[in-house]
Formats: C-alpha cells, sequence, structure tokens
C-alpha cells in the first residue's frame, strides 16, 4: 500500500520510477504464478530500453527515420523507446521546447528539404519528394510549413512595451 502511495506521488510531481517487482513476493509464490509461468517475472529493461536520453533518441530519429512513416504516432515512439506516452511527450517538451507533432513535422521537413536537393529526385515532383519525407498529403505538409513560418515569426517578433500615456 505504501509503495502505491509513493508510486502515486510520484507520478503526480513527474517524477517517474522504474520498479523491479522481484522482491515483492516470497519464495513459494516466485516458483510459479496462478497460470503456471515459471520463476520471477522482471519489470527492469534492458540497457537500451526505458531509458531516455537525448543522445539515444536522437541516434534512434536519425538512424531509423520513424518519421518517414506518415502514420507514426507518439505511442508508437514511445513504445520503441520502452516508456509510456506521457513519459515521451514530456522528454520531448522539456528536451526541444516543443510538443510532439511540431518535432515530427521538422523532422519531416528537414528530410524534405535533403531530399529535393539529392540528385536522384530531380525529376520527381515536390509531392512525390513530400510524401517521400513522410508528409501523409500536400495539405499537411503546407500546414506543417505554415506553422514553422508562423512559429518563427513568433519568436522573432519583441515583445509589446506597455507605453503609458
Amino acid at each position: 500500500m505504501a509503495q502505491e502511495i509513493l508510486l502515486t506521488y510520484h507520478i503526480v510531481r513527474r517524477q517517474y520510477l522504474a520498479f523491479q517487482t522481484t522482491n515483492l513476493f516470497s519464495a513459494d509464490e516466485e516458483k510459479t504464478g496462478n497460470n503456471g509461468l515459471s520463476t520471477k517475472q522482471h519489470l527492469t529493461s534492458d540497457n537500451t530500453r526505458g531509458h531516455l536520453d537525448r543522445g539515444v533518441f536522437e541516434n534512434y530519429m536519425s538512424h531509423q527515420k520513424p518519421y518517414l512513416d506518415p502514420d507514426f504516432k507518439l505511442t508508437d515512439m514511445a513504445e520503441a523507446m520502452g516508456v509510456n506516452r506521457t513519459v515521451m511527450s514530456n522528454f520531448i517538451n522539456q528536451t526541444y521546447g516543443m510538443n510532439f507533432k511540431r518535432y515530427l513535422n521538422l523532422c519531416r521537413i528537414k528530410e524534405y528539404h535533403t531530399l529535393i536537393v539529392h540528385p536522384s529526385n530531380e525529376r520527381k515532383s515536390p509531392y512525390q519528394v513530400m510524401a517521400m519525407a513522410g508528409f501523409k498529403d500536400s495539405r499537411h505538409f503546407q500546414r506543417a510549413i505554415q506553422l514553422e513560418n508562423t512559429y518563427k515569426k513568433q519568436s522573432h517578433e519583441d515583445p509589446p512595451i506597455n507605453k503609458k500615456g
């Protein structure tokens, strides 16, 4: 009961913990469970899964390029990294200062710019290259470009000055 309260407290404070359940069971219960599974069940992960850090994340994104799939979602990314979607979303928000969808669109826009200038794509239409970069259709592409331009304008604008008088 105390562990559940502590876990809830840490989840509320967004301090997620990794648990190892091997010490929770007595020696008799470890041998077989109700369903006949053998020995201990571990909830700990290996060295790569469940560990979120910028290097591991960026390495995965640059080598696997999951954003090329137009149907790639936050839950897919979280599953690939071995965490839940909330942890994944918070990681991207805190690390990159943007939400997952914007991060994904930035990756796709960069990929588009790389592909469009590649000699092997010179005879392809911009729409074909757009699809190769992971955009579902031209509407999604145009919206991503417009949103990025809006974000850039907002970040370069000076904050309004309150003038009295």
